[in-house]
This record gives structure tokens, sequence and C-alpha cells, in this order.
């Protein structure tokens, strides 16, 4: 199966989850880690993600494969 996204992160405690639906993407985020930047980018869209969630957040996104982002939950917006 081909990635979905694209991200330099090596933080472990980091967890980017992506469901793939016919013309978007859900992204799951959540984070326990003390370092708390998120960056990673949409394979399907190319669109680049960039946010900031605390130690024991979470974030939802919807990217639509038109690069458009659909709906967020926790997310900060661009």
């Amino acid at each position: 199966m081909a990635p979905v996204y694209s991200t330099t992160m090596k933080d472990a405690g980091i967890l980017i989850c992506p469901t793939r639906f016919p013309n978007a993407t859900l992204y799951v985020i959540t984070s326990k880690s003390n370092g708390t930047d998120v960056s990673f980018e949409d394979l399907r869209s190319g669109k680049n993600f960039t946010g900031t969630l605390k130690s024991g957040g979470a974030a939802l996104l919807l990217v639509g494969t038109d690069d458009k982002l659909s709906a967020t939950y926790h997310w900060p917006m661009e």
C-alpha cells in the first residue's frame, strides 16, 4: 500500500493516523510528547500542515483531494 502522508518528524510521542476516503483523507493526530510541533504533508493533495498540539492533546483534519481543508477539530486555522 502506498504511503498516505510524509513527515520528517522523529518524535515517537506524536501519532498521525490517516483514514482514506474516495475524495478525502481524515487525519487523527494525538500527542503524548513534550515537543508540541507537528508537521506533515498529505501526499494525495500535496498540502503541507504544521500545527501545535500540547501533550495529551488531539486534533482531527479532513483534507480533500482538491487541496481543501474541509473540516478541523482542535487544529490551528491556516
